[in-house]
């Protein structure tokens, strides 16, 4: 388990993207990053994209049934479980990729506060705002509501996340 995911930490490279290209006056990421993204009716990508995970300083191996107690992390993307100091497993990283899902789509933390405190209160709440303004499919809503499922049982395994309908 990673143990501090965050968009910091991700890493994307697009190996079709020219130095030269860059330095275009007229370059502009958005519309290059929109123009390889969208996908073709064939479903096949033609420009590839490599993401990588960095910083893997707070990472361990857990086996089947190993917990973690270590307080580790960034706390705006702490699970519920690691901020009260208890036990918990790769479940953990799910509440983290659902924080990084809900910043990408809104442009914030679903959790924040005016102080450490307060954070933690909003997060023990289990409770955020999706902003009308962002159009998401329900299967993406589902994956969403899914990774931020409170109660950490209820949060999918990585292997069963894989095999969400908005995967």
């Amino acid at each position: 388990m990673h143990r501090d995911l965050k968009l910091a930490n991700i890493l994307i490279n697009f190996p079709s993207l020219t130095k030269e290209d860059q330095m275009r006056g007229d370059f502009d990421l958005k519309e290059y990053i929109r123009s390889i993204v969208l996908v073709p009716e064939d479903g096949q990508v033609q420009t590839p994209i490599e993401v990588k995970i960095a910083d893997l300083g707070f990472a361990r191996k857990l086996h089947d049934g190993d917990l973690a107690r270590s307080y580790l992390g960034t706390p705006l993307i702490m699970a519920p479980e690691v901020l009260d100091g208890n036990a918990y497993d790769h479940s953990a990283d799910v509440w983290s990729l659902g924080c990084i899902f809900y910043e990408i789509l809104v442009g914030f933390s679903p959790f924040t506060g005016m102080n450490k405190a307060d954070l933690i209160e909003n997060i023990t709440r289990g409770t955020y705002y999706f902003p009308k303004t962002c159009k998401l499919s329900i299967a993406g809503l589902s994956f969403l509501h899914t990774c931020l499922q409170y109660q950490f049982l209820l949060r999918p395994t990585l292997p069963d996340l894989i095999k969400h309908n908005y995967l």
